[in-house]
């Protein structure tokens, strides 16, 4: 997972797991579902390259 600095400065895994979503950030991403990925990612505000660059990784 990316630590990049998300919304308020906390890092993905941070916001991710404070919205509520890091487990089913994992399970979407584990299985690589792009179209969840997008809306787990759209829920935090956090920009469609960011989905790309986890496709690549």
């Amino acid at each position: 997972m990316n630590k990049e600095g998300g919304p308020s400065g906390m890092t993905v895994d941070e916001w991710l797991f404070r919205q509520g979503l890091l487990k089913q950030f994992e399970t979407v991403r584990a299985a690589r579902d792009i179209g969840s990925l997008r809306r787990v990612f759209r829920l935090i505000g956090l920009p469609e390259l960011k989905i790309e660059q986890l496709r690549n990784s």
